[in-house]
């Protein structure tokens, strides 16, 4: 009797393992595609950087999208920075502004013309 309930068990235990080794391959399978696909966009930007008419182009292509990103995450911070400070209540009143913003200064009158300088 402990000798089938072994054999059972260990048809079980195969079993299982079979279907977990057939599930790794499948996965693997996949990964393989991908790793395929990815090798032939790698040569597809490397021939399109290797041509003198459209390699410059791609060049500015990536400056401008890092840059885009850049920028991006340079915003997504100073937001982040101005919910909290709104959160914290630590927002000047505009008297305090008022008070530290420069003041514009008058060109002694050189604009708008006055009438008197006026050639006309």
């Amino acid at each position: 009797m402990q000798l089938f309930q072994n054999r059972a068990g260990l048809k079980k235990a195969y079993a299982d393992l079979k279907d977990e080794f057939h599930l790794l391959r499948d996965r693997l399978k996949q990964q393989e595609g991908a790793t395929i696909r990815v090798q032939e966009q790698l040569d597809a930007l490397g021939d399109l950087l290797g041509d003198p008419k459209t390699g410059f182009g791609a060049l500015v292509f990536f400056q401008l999208r890092t840059l885009w990103k850049t920028c991006h995450q340079q915003l997504s911070i100073f937001a982040a920075d101005l919910r909290q400070r709104r959160a914290r209540g630590s927002r000047m009143s505009m008297g305090a502004y008022r008070q530290r913003r420069p003041r514009p200064t008058r060109n002694a009158g050189i604009w708008p013309p006055s009438k008197a300088r006026s050639h006309g």
